[in-house]
């Protein structure tokens, strides 16, 4: 056990076990404060939805198979949604942070992928192909853990691209050379949609391509002195497409032949493994329409993978101030019924004032979750930019990956996480930290939600 770890034991103040910071104590604050409800139902007019998602971690199933049943109650019973209030558990930010913090927002995921075509040769004969691991290796040397790659907003900087998979695609053992290459990477946005990200890692992308091309013809230019060899430069060229582009190139010729043999691939493999991995199926589009392409590498096909999680942000900044401003421009519009983000943030800043006053804690507000949240799904929707970017470079969009972009309007809301504080979360050390995750956070999310319906007493 580390230090820390032994030194929070000791202490009395804290409860471990797996699992009980990430998530059974969120669970927890929210059944107590649903019963807790229950019992004081004539003290507010309005209704509260409990929400409980599975899966989170894996690809949000829970939450996604909710969102229809949301709509639907919605409908049923007249409701208009003001709000989410998450319990995801917190921690600190750095060693010795001894803050806790709660968050008006969630950060949002993209899974950028590059298929990397190269030139396969005979060993014996290097200079006359391309290596598509070297290639793949100047993409991970020029991108992963990029701090000039990590996207800001509001003061606040998202964690760099983190690589998740390097892998060449030449999976027995021969001397020719590898002739391809897939890797991805985790990216996190505060402010950026996915078209800015493809700009961005396209740009990283032809750098990468420039740098082994000038590499391999400055070797070359070394290996022919040293033979006493006349040096020819090598004949590569940097060839950088998304996937966008070379599915109309390809289409433009073939029409909806192109379309129906996708269909049959996937359908194909989703026979052949009944849990198919939506990134396997998203590089096997991606290999079929490149070799119906006719193109030769070495070239470079950008994509996203999934899963895809939006980015929520609080609206101009998130002060009270700019957010009240707003909706009186609003109404000046004839447009009163955005006052439900200005309504249920000022919910939050009056509860979280009070309790730092009473509890005598330092609880600071931040504008994004830095964790996965299933709180990006209540900011999906076709209107959101970047959308069109994101269906038209993602592979296996309508053949195995599908998120309900249509018809979401009702469900772009503004998010809380005032979640249980702890450390270590999957870890043999996970703790939660008892009198704050079970007395003041249950607190904090009763009391907001009495502020919510203050009004309507």
């Amino acid at each position: 056990m580390n230090p820390q770890a032994e030194e929070d034991l000791r202490s009395g103040k804290y409860l471990f076990g797996r699992g009980t910071l990430d998530m059974k104590a969120g669970v927890a604050v929210q059944t107590v404060v649903t019963r807790r409800l229950a019992e004081t139902v004539d003290q507010f007019a309005g209704n509260v939805v409990l929400v409980l998602t599975p899966d989170e971690e894996g690809d949000s199933r829970g939450i996604l198979a909710a969102l229809p049943h949301l709509r639907q109650l919605a409908a049923q019973e007249g409701l208009h949604y003001l709000g989410v209030i998450n319990t995801d558990y917190t921690a600190p930010r750095f060693p010795g942070d001894n803050s806790f913090y709660v968050y008006w927002g969630a950060v949002g995921k993209l899974l950028p992928t590059f298929y990397v075509v190269g030139r396969e040769t005979h060993v014996g004969e290097a200079f006359d192909g391309f290596d598509a691991n070297l290639l793949s290796s100047e993409l991970m040397r020029r991108i992963n853990m990029n701090a000039d790659l990590c996207d800001e907003d509001s003061g606040e900087v998202a964690l760099p691209p983190v690589s998740l998979k390097q892998q060449d695609l030449k999976f027995e053992y021969s001397v020719q050379t590898p002739f391809a290459a897939v890797l991805y990477f985790n990216m996190a946005t505060h402010a950026a949609s996915p078209g800015e990200i493809l700009d961005r890692f396209r740009a990283r992308a032809a750098q990468a391509f420039d740098n082994v091309i000038a590499y391999l013809n400055a070797q070359y230019r070394r290996y022919c002195d040293r033979i006493e060899h006349d040096f020819r430069p090598l004949p590569w060229k940097s060839q950088v497409l998304t996937y966008e582009e070379l599915y109309r190139k390809v289409r433009g010729v073939q029409g909806g032949t192109l379309d129906r043999s996708l269909d049959a691939l996937a359908q194909r493999l989703g026979a052949q493994e009944a849990a198919m991995d939506e990134r396997k199926l998203s590089l096997a589009i991606v290999e079929e329409v490149w070799r119906q392409s006719g193109l030769r590498g070495p070239a470079i096909v950008l994509f996203f993978s999934p899963p895809y999680y939006p980015h929520i942000g609080v609206p101009e900044g998130g002060t009270m101030a700019e957010v009240e401003a707003a909706l009186k421009d609003d109404a000046a519009r004839g447009e009163p019924a955005r006052d439900a983000p200005a309504r249920f943030y000022a919910a939050a800043e009056r509860m979280l004032r009070e309790t730092v006053q009473r509890e005598q804690l330092r609880i600071e507000k931040r504008h994004f979750y830095p964790y996965i949240s299933d709180m990006s799904f209540f900011g999906l929707s076709a209107r959101i930019p970047g959308t069109r970017e994101f269906i038209a470079n993602t592979p296996a969009w309508g053949r195995g990956y599908h998120l309900a972009v249509e018809g979401n309007e009702d469900l772009l809301l503004p998010v809380v996480n005032l979640g249980p504080y702890g450390k270590d979360a999957h870890k043999m050390s996970e703790r939660v930290l008892v009198d704050y995750s079970f007395r003041v956070v249950p607190e904090m999310v009763y009391g907001m939600l009495m502020e919510i319906f203050r009004g309507d007493r």
